[in-house]
């Protein structure tokens, strides 16, 4: 994100940890993840998103068996800001328009070799969120590239709540806004 402003903000959390140092992607951990007072800001810094907490209850997240259990997630006060332009979007710009390749014939065969070499079938992350919430949300899209005049559609005092959300074994989910 090579074109992405300011991110600014507290980080809070206790961990409590099992395992060996020494093999850090085994290890199992459960605790709180708290941010505070969040505002991220585009390069020419307009507002982006912001929110007042982000707070992160987890059971247990199993780094080896790649299981991750959380008690709860809360957002309170998230304001996200989308926009459109004629030569993008809030997106687009923050990965600085398209990237060129300037590998040569030559390297580009050995790095396909190097990747076919070190290839593993990835493990699959299986998780579980017990209870989302999210209070007093708001977001605005503006299409500025729309004609005859720009489009501005604000949307506020969002309310979500999502419980038992999963990728393993199914289970009934509520969502309720």
């Amino acid at each position: 994100l090579s074109h992405f402003g300011t991110i600014n903000g507290l980080l809070d959390g206790d961990a409590t940890l099992k395992g060996c140092v020494k093999e850090i992607e085994k290890m199992v951990f459960s605790g709180t993840l708290s941010l505070n007072n969040v505002q991220a800001h585009n390069a020419d810094q307009s507002p982006l998103a912001s929110f007042k907490s982000f707070n992160m209850n987890i059971k247990k997240a199993d780094l080896g068996k790649k299981v991750f259990n959380i008690k709860s997630i809360e957002l309170k006060d998230p304001v996200f800001n989308f926009d459109i332009y004629a030569d993008g979007n809030t997106f687009s710009r923050m990965k600085g328009g398209r990237q060129t390749d300037t590998l040569s014939k030559a390297d580009s065969g050995k790095h396909a070799r190097a990747d076919k070499d070190t290839a593993s079938t990835p493990t699959e992350i299986r998780y579980n969120v017990k209870k989302i919430a999210i209070t007093n949300g708001s977001f605005t899209y503006a299409d500025h590239a729309a004609t005859p005049e720009e489009q501005v559609f604000p949307v506020t005092d969002f309310q979500l709540t999502a419980e038992n959300l999963t990728n393993g074994k199914p289970s009934p989910i509520k969502i309720t806004a």
